[in-house]
């Protein structure tokens, strides 16, 4: 306790004798009369606020009553210690959690760059073997049907191997119908906007019959490989 009451007795009269500097030097300024008046009226605020701390400072480090004055300070000061302390461990919380919201987004960035990166790796590996099997198949497509293909109309052609040809002419109105050989049987493709209908004929004198019809799908968010690729010659 009696080193708690000479360090408050000491932090006071250091505050004492720099409020007297204060003060003084106020008192100055306001003895010369060539000073302007916003000079003039500075100089006597600061004048009344040191008067103000000088008193309250004598009556701090005055004797009487001096011990409870001091348990008042090293309450206030214990309380501000601890709110300081509380306020430095939340400082110190929202960094972690700063740095931890940093770490998280970093993580997150890389593995999504990574998982991209290896799924255009991949796209473009499908790409090119699909492309290079597409330039490979095409070179046997058969010359007779290519001269066919010549006077056919946009909108109707072949599929062979996969692939689908279609006619150099303009399109005539009407759905689409492409021609499949798949040995003694021919396949007709009628393709509209709503359905995809598919017709065989099992030899040249036999009526075609319907075997499946399939609804339309989005082709370009469903067959996005060269597989499924409309080929135009």
């Amino acid at each position: 306790m009696d080193k708690c009451i000479i360090r408050y007795v000491n932090e006071n009269k250091t505050e004492l004798k720099r409020q007297k500097h204060y003060q003084t030097q106020a008192a100055e300024l306001l003895i010369e009369t060539d000073n302007s008046d916003f000079i003039h009226n500075s100089a006597q605020n600061k004048y009344d606020k040191a008067a103000l701390k000088i008193a309250e400072l004598e009556a701090n480090i005055n004797k009487e009553d001096l011990i409870d004055r001091v348990k008042e300070w090293m309450n206030s000061f214990q309380t501000k210690y601890q709110n300081d302390l509380q306020h430095e461990g939340n400082v110190q919380h929202k960094k972690l959690q700063e740095k931890a919201r940093k770490k998280d987004i970093r993580e997150h960035y890389y593995t999504s760059l990574r998982k991209f990166c290896k799924s255009r790796r991949t796209s473009r590996y499908q790409l090119r073997r699909e492309q290079r099997w597409l330039n490979k198949t095409e070179k046997f497509f058969p010359d007779w049907k290519l001269k066919k293909l010549k006077n056919m109309p946009n909108n109707k052609g072949y599929i062979w191997r996969g692939i689908y040809y279609y006619g150099y002419r303009p399109a005539t109105k009407g759905p689409i119908h492409l021609f499949e050989q798949k040995g003694k049987k021919l396949f007709i493709h009628e393709i509209t906007k709503q359905f995809h209908k598919v017709y065989v004929k099992v030899d040249k004198n036999s009526k075609k019959q319907l075997v499946e019809t399939r609804p339309r799908k989005n082709l370009l968010k469903n067959n996005n490989n060269l597989s499924c690729f409309i080929k135009t010659h």
